[in-house]
């Protein structure tokens, strides 16, 4: 009888574990997780540098989001995007989700410029990122600034009703072998 008991207060306590365990496993959601990065320190006046502004978050709703101040700089592009991963493991999983604003931004202005804050709201708190700053210097004697680029999706191409924004006077012509195409047809241009 006592090996019978000593047998269920064993059981028990592994049994207590094992629910520890899966409490601690779903009680792990971590507090989410708002930065924001720009890929260098110093950059020349007219050339362009990244600014990253992630929020990492473990199962959580998020909305409001609200652009960081970028006074005195000009947005070349902003591209969104969201990736989600999903690990299951026993008898729980766990879903992260990672929410990306990539801005290529463009000073305006030499010194150090400041980057706000962005701000949005997670699991019911605002949260905030830190400000970052950036030196702006001159461009070295000599060297061309980094070329413009557009938010136009066809800019570059031939056909784009964008101006050239290097000199201004260059021509191309184009004659394709087709006045109408089929989607997917090849057209060879000369």
């Amino acid at each position: 009888m006592t090996m019978r008991l000593a047998g269920l207060r064993a059981t028990g306590t592994v049994l207590a574990l094992l629910g520890l365990a899966l409490l601690a496993g779903v009680a792990r959601a971590d507090a989410p997780e708002f930065l924001a990065r720009i890929d260098r320190a110093q950059v020349a006046l007219g050339e362009a540098f990244i600014l990253e502004v992630t929020l990492s978050a473990d199962n959580v709703q998020v909305e409001g989001y609200r652009e960081p101040e970028l006074r005195g700089m000009r947005v070349l592009s902003n591209q969104p995007s969201q990736s989600t991963q999903v690990s299951m493991t026993g008898a729980h999983s766990f879903v992260r989700t990672v929410y990306s604003w990539r801005y290529e931004l463009e000073p305006l202005q030499k010194g150090t410029l400041t980057i706000g804050p962005a701000r949005i709201r997670a699991a019911g708190r605002e949260l905030k990122t830190a400000p970052l700053t950036i030196t702006v210097t001159d461009a070295a004697p000599g060297s061309r600034p980094s070329p413009r680029r557009s938010t136009l999706p066809l800019s570059g191409f031939p056909f784009s009703s964008e101006p050239d924004l290097e000199n201004g006077r260059n021509f191309l012509r184009v004659i394709p072998s087709k006045a109408r195409a089929y989607v997917g047809e090849q057209i060879v241009v000369e």
